[in-house]
């Protein structure tokens, strides 16, 4: 202000000086005021841009909190709406026990709905004795610290109903790793446990049936004994006196004496073989061998030797394959059952026919098939089945001799061994006889 007011102001009026260094002094005055109000409003204006920021900030944020909460409820329906499908009863309490949510199932089966639920406890819900367990075994389950826990028990349910469940329970824990609760999912096991009486009931019932087929089979055994001692015996002295009676008076009796001498003897004979071949009935797959390996052409070579006489009066052709397998089998039963097939082929054949039997067999999967095929009288399609059960006869006894056991001796044969067997053929155009050998098991 001195260097203003130097210079020209020595020739001015004194006035003239003072109004102008005056003015000066209002001028920097008023300079340094607007310095000041710029600098306040410099100041003001990063305040200003610092809360419009902060504005901005908790725009941005109070969104980012409203697509958090958004978000945070589509996953609480999600989950609810995921729980509701589980058909299994789920809740979930909090450490102090009280149930902050559960599925529809598990409201449903104590007569509450989910809003019903949320805040309860277990005695609010169940009978003294099962809340008192559950509290139980939740405090053990918080107390071990033991990330699972299953435990069965029975509850009542609203309808009245009683039911085995099966409770699997799991601690949950929170953002600081404390317990927060339990999540628990009940499964009704009722049904399991019903099956598993019945299951346990059928296999009492089945070792009675066994005890009882056991004494049936020894009470088998003992009348087949009977059967060919006993019963036999009688039948020996009937022979013995109707011989001793023709010896004697042979020359007393006139012809119809003789015939029923003779239809007598004859009665005998064929209830003795009746009585015999029942015997083998009833002793097959009981008093076999230990099923062993058996070359199918020794048996057959056996049956074919046991039939010699037959085969060779009737000039049978029987043809037998070279490639014969060995099989798992009781040989005695097995030959019986080719002597069998094969005796037949050789019995029924038409008179004046020379029997022509084949033999033939192929390997499939579980089992030797085999085939025995004649040129006999064949069989109708109805008699298919009938001709495998006991004293099934399809001709007299006039025209072919047999008891009708001898097919049925082959069902149970084969099936002792496990197969089965069974018949194709036409009348006049002979016979097969299929049978299956089970393979063992690998």
């Amino acid at each position: 202000m001195a260097g203003l007011a130097a210079g020209p102001a020595a020739g001015l009026p004194p006035s003239t000086v003072v109004v102008a260094a005056v003015a000066a002094a209002i001028v920097l005055a008023l300079l340094h005021r607007l310095d000041r109000l710029a600098e306040a409003g410099r100041e003001m204006a990063e305040r200003l841009r610092l809360q419009q920021a902060a504005i901005d900030s908790a725009a941005r944020d109070d969104t980012e909190r409203k697509r958090a909460e958004a978000a945070l409820r589509d996953q609480v329906a999600f989950l609810s709406t995921l729980l509701d499908t589980i058909p299994s009863p789920i809740y979930y309490k909090d450490a102090a026990g009280v149930y902050l949510g559960c599925n529809r199932a598990f409201a449903a089966i104590h007569g509450r709905t989910v809003d019903e639920v949320v805040g309860r406890r277990a005695a609010d819900l169940m009978g003294p004795a099962t809340a008192g367990l559950d509290d139980n075994t939740d405090t053990c389950l918080a107390a071990l610290e033991d990330p699972f826990q299953v435990y069965e028990t029975q509850i009542d349910f609203a309808d009245g109903s009683r039911h085995d469940i099966l409770f699997s329970k799991a601690l949950y824990r929170q953002s600081d790793g404390s317990v927060g609760g339990l999540v628990g999912v009940m499964s009704d096991t009722t049904d399991r446990s019903r099956h598993e009486q019945q299951i346990a009931d059928a296999r009492d019932r089945m070792a009675r049936q066994a005890e009882e087929l056991r004494r049936s089979n020894a009470e088998l055994e003992q009348f087949a004994y009977v059967a060919s001692h006993d019963l036999r015996e009688p039948l020996r002295m009937v022979t013995s006196y109707l011989s001793l009676l023709q010896r004697r008076y042979e020359d007393r009796l006139d012809d119809d004496a003789r015939d029923f001498i003779g239809f007598a003897r004859d009665g005998a004979t064929r209830m003795d073989r009746l009585i015999l071949d029942l015997l083998d009935y009833s002793r097959v797959g009981r008093r076999s061998k230990p099923m062993a390996p058996t070359p199918v052409a020794d048996v057959i070579a056996a049956a074919r030797h046991n039939l010699q006489v037959a085969l060779a009066e009737s000039a049978t052709i029987l043809r037998v394959p070279p490639d014969l397998p060995v099989v798992p089998a009781d040989d005695n039963e097995l030959t019986r059952l080719f002597q069998n097939l094969i005796g037949n082929g050789v019995k029924y054949c038409s008179p004046g026919t020379v029997p022509e039997i084949s033999i033939d067999w192929a390997d499939e999967p579980g089992c030797w098939r085999f085939g025995v095929t004649d040129n006999g009288l064949g069989i109708a399609a109805e008699h298919f089945d009938r001709i495998f059960m006991v004293f099934q006869r399809l001709h007299g006894r006039g025209d072919y001799d047999g008891t009708g056991i001898g097919l049925a001796i082959c069902r149970k044969i084969v099936e002792h061994h496990g197969g089965r067997i069974w018949v194709t053929s036409e009348p006049g155009r002979g016979s097969t006889f299929h049978f299956t050998l089970a393979k063992p098991a690998e």
